[in-house]
């Protein structure tokens, strides 16, 4: 015991001890300043993601140097169809909503084991999708314009129209012949099921 009291009141113990602790303080605040510097922007305060910093860095250059514009979430006919479907849900089928161009992957789920499955149609979207009044999706839509069958699209309408199924939500297509008399009828009964 004598020799640990003797050790801890020599000088030497002293100084090593005061520049250790010197050098744990200045190590510790390097690493916070180099952490700031990787995590945060030159031009603002605001949290950026610290990972791949110099790839977000590319992107944010790129996308200010990019020249965007709004541009219509709905083809004319498409917008038609919507304004149809929600006028008569406002007038006949309150407790319902239209929404447009909704990720499948927003409104179908699937446990953990069957991600591959859920890779299939996770950022497909339908036209449009009718929820109810908890917000649960009664009936995805998907027009079938002149334009449409272009590609993979039947695939697409394959794998759109399978995801439905599997998880009970109604699937109506809306051909490029049809007028509202046409598809507001079959809204109507499959809504009311």
């Amino acid at each position: 015991m004598s020799d640990i009291l003797s050790i801890l009141f020599t000088p030497p113990f002293w100084i090593g001890f005061i520049v250790s602790v010197f050098f744990f303080k200045v190590r510790r605040k390097l690493r916070y300043i180099q952490h700031r510097k990787r995590n945060l922007s030159p031009q603002s305060t605001v949290w950026q993601y610290p990972l791949k910093r110099d790839q977000h860095n590319t992107d944010i250059r790129s996308l200010q140097a990019a020249n965007l514009k709004p541009c219509p979430l709905l083809s004319w006919q498409e917008v038609k169809i919507f304004y149809a479907i929600e006028n008569h849900l406002k007038s006949n089928q309150k407790d319902h909503r239209v929404m447009a161009q909704v990720c499948m992957g927003e409104f179908i789920k699937t446990p953990q084991e069957y991600k591959s499955s859920h890779a299939l149609f996770n950022c497909k979207r339908v036209d449009m999708l009718i929820i109810n009044s908890k917000g649960f999706p009664k009936l995805a839509i998907e027009y079938q314009g002149e334009g449409h069958y272009q590609g993979n699209a039947t695939e697409r309408d394959a794998i759109k129209r399978m995801a439905c199924a599997r998880a009970g939500i109604e699937f109506l297509e809306i051909l490029n012949s049809q007028e509202p008399e046409d598809y507001i009828p079959k809204i109507h009964r499959i809504l009311e099921q």
